[in-house]
C-alpha cells in the first residue's frame, strides 16, 4: 500500500498542462503536490492535484485523470490504491 503526504500551493505554481489550463477555468480550486512512498522510501515523483466541488484530478507527468471525489485524502488514495475504484469514479 502506498502512502502519501501533500502540500497546498497557488494554482499558478502547477506545472500538468491540464491542471494549470483547468484551474484558469475555475473561481475556488485548491492545488496540491504529491509525494508518494512506498514502505517508507519516496518511490516516485510527485504528483500534483487539483481540487474543486467534489472533483479530483491528479497528474504524474502532463495528463491529468479526473475523478469525483468526497474529500482530497480519500481521493488522493482512491488513485493510489485503487484504481478499480477510480476508475469507477470518473
Amino acid at each position: 500500500m502506498k502512502t502519501f503526504t501533500y502540500r497546498q500551493i497557488p494554482p499558478s505554481q502547477l506545472t500538468a498542462t491540464d491542471l494549470h489550463a483547468e484551474a484558469a477555468t475555475l473561481s475556488d480550486c485548491a492545488a496540491f503536490v504529491i509525494t508518494i512512498y512506498q514502505q517508507g522510501i519516496i518511490s516516485m515523483q510527485n504528483a500534483e492535484a487539483l481540487f474543486s466541488d467534489g472533483r479530483l484530478g491528479i497528474a504524474w507527468g502532463a495528463d491529468a485523470t479526473w475523478a469525483d471525489a468526497e474529500d482530497l485524502e480519500s481521493g488522493i488514495d482512491m488513485w493510489l490504491n485503487d484504481g478499480d475504484a477510480w476508475e469507477a469514479a470518473h
